[in-house]
């Protein structure tokens, strides 16, 4: 967590009321213990740069990639106002997984910049994934559709496509008119995404089921993101918070680790929401949703959203388990 400076100020940004913050260096004592973590673990390690906008800490990404090596894997979720390129270069030759926030034909509205519309580096990304954030400006055919020029423009350059992501609007209070969607609209579209043979269209569902299985499988006591549990979100100082979208500190780097979890559970309401959850036919793809959402809200919004999403996903599965077919994702 590099801090909630930003240069935009998109309507649904969970970050609004998190505290600025000045460091644009990472102190040696985070350095260190990052080099600590690595080598204790057996499995690839990944540090993620977040902001606020984490390019402005430019200075910061470098002075981790530079002293933390190639032995990790980086990534990076940014707006990419800031993406000019010599910092594509750098991000390419350092095999960085960039994530770009777009919210297809309304950004404007939702973000108040259309990256890329403005920004023609953004194509030049090796590893890239676009990232929107759904609300009753931005529904998924609506946004796939309108990435599709985009998507030719990638191909033509890599001979690949970058990766697809929507995720659920959760800021119910800055915005609950951008919350406020047509479910029903919600579930036409995502009916008609699944059964159509389009090549975007297959590109989201191979993402959505792959981003979904990722959690698998679901413990009903903790979140299925890992925040707090095996995703430890630590600012450049070495405070430890419970998610990267709030400012809720559980510990810091110098504090025993099994306090640290233990504290991070005791924040969890994962198994509280799951005696409701348990009953959801998409609990599965789900996974409790995020454990910052409120439970008035998730009545309210946040549960039909997530139910319009994935139940035509899972109602096609179904489908082709009783024809005796195989899900082909090409």
């Amino acid at each position: 967590m590099l801090g909630p400076e930003c240069n935009l100020q998109c309507k649904y940004c969970l970050q609004h009321d998190m505290a600025s913050s000045s460091r644009k260096q990472v102190s040696q004592e985070v350095i260190h213990w990052i080099k600590t973590q690595v080598r204790s673990q057996s499995s690839k390690f990944t540090i993620t740069f977040y902001g606020g906008e984490p390019l402005i800490y430019w200075d910061a990404i470098q002075q981790t990639i530079r002293e933390i090596g190639d032995s990790v894997s980086f990534s990076i979720i940014t707006n990419g106002k800031l993406l000019d390129e010599e910092k594509v270069n750098y991000l390419n030759d350092h095999h960085v997984y960039v994530a770009i926030s777009w919210d297809g034909k309304h950004v404007m509205e939702t973000r108040g910049y259309d990256v890329l519309k403005s920004n023609p580096n953004i194509a030049y990304i090796n590893n890239l994934s676009i990232s929107a954030v759904s609300s009753k400006a931005n529904y998924p055919k609506d946004f796939l559709d309108s990435l599709e020029p985009f998507m030719q423009t990638y191909y033509d350059i890599h001979h690949s496509y970058p990766g697809l992501n929507i995720d659920t609007i959760m800021d119910f209070g800055h915005c609950a008119d951008l919350a406020d969607m047509d479910c029903d609209e919600i579930y036409q579209q995502m009916q008609e995404i699944v059964a159509t043979d389009n090549r975007i269209y297959h590109l989201f569902k191979h993402d959505l089921i792959r981003r979904a299985t990722l959690y698998f499988p679901h413990d009903a006591d903790r979140a299925a993101c890992g925040n707090g549990i095996s995703v430890w979100n630590v600012d450049t100082d070495g405070n430890i918070y419970r998610c990267h979208n709030c400012g809720e500190k559980i510990g810091s780097i110098d504090d025993d680790p099994v306090n640290v979890l233990i504290r991070a559970v005791r924040k969890d309401p994962t198994e509280e929401n799951f005696k409701i959850c348990k009953e959801c036919p998409v609990v599965s793809l789900c996974g409790g949703g995020c454990p910052l959402v409120n439970q008035a809200d998730r009545e309210r919004y946040y549960c039909k959203i997530k139910r319009a999403y994935y139940l035509p996903l899972i109602e096609y599965a179904n489908q082709k388990n009783e024809a005796g077919k195989e899900i082909v994702i090409r």
